[in-house]
């Protein structure tokens, strides 16, 4: 099983196994904080997402990190 840590917006690391990541998104907050990026997992044969973790990184950044994983 390959996983990446990320570390979320409330300062906790996650564990992230790569095969279960569904979607990966940016949006901007309203308030005064940099950009959120959103990782929603996903069980192989289900439709909607079992976990979502936020994390400041950007979403180019996680990206480059899952495409040297796989």
């Amino acid at each position: 099983m390959k996983t990446i840590k990320i570390i979320d917006c409330n300062n906790n690391e996650q564990n992230l196994n790569v095969d279960k990541i569904y979607n990966v998104s940016s949006y901007e907050p309203g308030f005064k904080q940099p950009a959120i990026t959103e990782i929603s997992l996903h069980e192989k044969d289900d439709t909607h997402p079992f976990a979502v973790f936020k994390t400041y990184e950007s979403v180019n950044s996680l990206l480059l990190r899952l495409e040297a994983c796989r």
